[in-house]
């Protein structure tokens, strides 16, 4: 079990508590709007963690419950389609790496569709993927701060035109 803690002025939760709360709790759709920002960001800080030490399953979970608590929140779309990347659930990921460049409030984050494209190429889908590395490096060269990135999908895109033939 990992050990993690989450301070909220002096009190502090461990991970079996929240598992006890949300247990505890009988939610339904309409209590989901019920949850307070503090509440959000420690549920987003367990999934972070859960995801960086490769709880991915735990992770998924807690993701999906915080999009549905906050659908429009970019980095949480991020996190669960990063999260069910790892899970080898591609499609899935390509969906909420979708959620996450619709919800990009600036629009200036290359990454999701970076990812997507990663994505198509494990599926073999080549030409999806460089539609993909293209929105990435639209926005990548709009920024003008993404000079390895570009890089990056540069080398990709040509790889990608190689298995595409």
């Amino acid at each position: 079990m990992i050990e993690t803690t989450i301070e909220q002025e002096q009190e502090s939760i461990t991970h079996q508590e929240l598992i006890e709360l949300m247990d505890s709790v009988d939610i339904n759709l309409d209590d989901l709007s019920k949850f307070d920002d503090e509440t959000i960001e420690g549920i987003y800080s367990f999934a972070f963690s859960y995801y960086e030490n490769g709880w991915y399953t735990e992770a998924e979970n807690l993701f999906r419950l915080l999009v549905a608590l906050r659908i429009r929140n970019y980095n949480y779309w991020k996190g669960l389609g990063a999260t069910l990347q790892m899970l080898k659930k591609y499609e899935e990921a390509i969906e909420a790496y979708s959620w996450a460049a619709i919800t990009d409030p600036t629009i200036s984050d290359p990454y999701p569709h970076f990812h997507a494209a990663e994505c198509f190429h494990t599926m073999g889908e080549y030409t999806r993927g460089l539609k993909a590395l293209y929105s990435a490096k639209t926005i990548a060269k709009k920024q003008g701060t993404y000079y390895a990135l570009l890089q990056q999908i540069e080398l990709f895109q040509q790889a990608l035109r190689k298995k595409k033939g």
